[in-house]
């Protein structure tokens, strides 16, 4: 089906929920679609117009659907493997500066005990570091979401949740969004940590 065939039915005998269902999308998605293309709802006239260039809607128009919902889902998929890899780049960077204190540690930790009240300002500041990160919730988040086996498909999932919960997590999702780390990858893991301590 083409872009201009979707817009006549919704425009016509069908409703945009029927259409998109037939489509296998919801609603949103096929209304966000046409958005994208330049089609839009025109409460006065009740029914979905073009608004963009005039110039571009004959090939708008002859635009295949399937191609225009897949071209979404690709770009989806292509930012939400972007995530993952600035994700697991930023564990890693935190591993090894983790293991480098650690290093440093070890070596302090090599002194004999008649010089151990002999530290250098370096090596204090290396374990008030290495103190620092190990208490960090941050680190061990970053190690846990890079210890997350690797897919290539995504599958979106609508749950149901009390609203409490609701509200909670979205608190302590809050700090995360600033550091790249989504909503999605927070419950991922929260549903693997689960998997393997139940199973």
């Amino acid at each position: 089906m083409k872009v201009i065939d979707i817009v006549e039915l919704t425009n016509g005998s069908r409703i945009m929920p029927d259409v998109a269902k037939e489509l296998g999308i919801s609603k949103d998605t096929l209304r966000r679609r046409l958005n994208s293309v330049g089609y839009k709802y025109d409460n006065s006239l009740k029914k979905t117009v073009y608004k963009g260039e005039e110039s571009e809607k004959n090939q708008i128009d002859n635009l295949l659907i399937s191609d225009l919902i897949q071209k979404k889902a690709e770009n989806n998929q292509k930012k939400t493997e972007i995530n993952q890899k600035n994700i697991r780049k930023k564990s890693e960077e935190n591993q090894n500066e983790t293991v480098e204190i650690l290093n440093v540690g070890q070596k302090v930790g090599n002194k004999s005990e008649k010089n151990q009240s002999d530290f250098t300002e370096s090596e204090i500041l290396a374990l008030k570091q290495l103190v620092h990160i190990v208490k960090s919730d941050e680190a061990k988040l970053f190690l846990e979401l890079a210890s997350l086996p690797q897919s290539k498909e995504s599958k979106k999932s609508s749950i149901v949740i009390g609203k409490d919960i609701h509200e909670k997590f979205e608190e302590f999702a809050k700090p995360f969004s600033n550091k790249r780390i989504s909503k999605f990858s927070l419950i991922e893991l929260a549903l693997y940590e689960f998997m393997k301590k139940y199973s």
